[in-house]
């Protein structure tokens, strides 16, 4: 049996590696077992996490075999996590103590399964790159043609969390990081858009973020 410290943990890391996939989308359905293979977990540990989410409303079971999607309550509360990441939530310990990808007790990695992250200083610089990046962004993906309108609000609501993070007088690092790659990974999805993702990409490589 998981010492119950480390089973918070590891509920956190999957339903955080579920927030990823799906960008926080609860439309979107991916098989839980792949998902708990992705981070390292057997079939058991993944039955033993997924009960426990969807027990307390986090996750719902969507399809036979093994298909999940992640609920309103459960955006809340990865969301929740990540803006405060000193400070344990309903369900889970303190963001910054949480196993994530391949890093322990550092800043989150983010994004594909291949990205890697190293702790880097926000500069004002940094920050104003990442603002002319995300305006760039919003306006390639409000003149899109090829965006369902859910679709476009989904990502224009996440650049406009970077935007909001960005502009703080002291914006959380770790926050606006996470947002910043799951905004461009989110981009990347849509072929029309890769000038912007380029940009995305170019200035999370400024703040430590590498991504494919």
């Amino acid at each position: 049996m998981e010492p119950i410290e480390e089973l918070r943990k590891k509920r956190f890391q999957f339903l955080h590696r579920l927030y990823e996939l799906t960008k926080g989308s609860r439309y979107e359905i991916v098989n839980m077992f792949e998902v708990g293979e992705e981070i390292g977990f057997n079939r058991e540990l993944t039955d033993l996490v997924t009960q426990y989410l969807e027990g307390e409303g986090l996750i719902k079971f969507q399809t036979m075999g093994g298909g999940i999607g992640i609920t309103h309550e459960g955006v809340l509360e990865v969301e929740e996590a990540i803006s405060n990441p000193d400070t344990p939530t309903t369900y889970f310990p303190p963001f910054n103590f949480i196993y994530v990808g391949q890093m322990i007790d550092s800043q989150i990695q983010q994004a594909s399964p291949g990205a890697t992250a190293t702790i880097t200083v926000l500069t004002s610089e940094n920050l104003q790159a990442i603002l002319q990046a995300v305006e760039q962004a919003k306006e390639e993906v409000g003149a899109a043609t090829d965006i369902p309108g859910r679709d476009k609000g989904e990502l224009l609501e996440v650049l406009e969390d970077v935007h909001s993070e960005a502009q703080k007088d002291n914006p959380n690092s770790l926050k606006l990081k996470s947002l910043l790659a799951t905004a461009a990974t989110s981009i990347s999805n849509v072929a029309s858009l890769n000038s912007a993702y380029q940009s995305l990409k170019a200035v999370a490589s400024l703040v430590g973020i590498s991504l494919p």
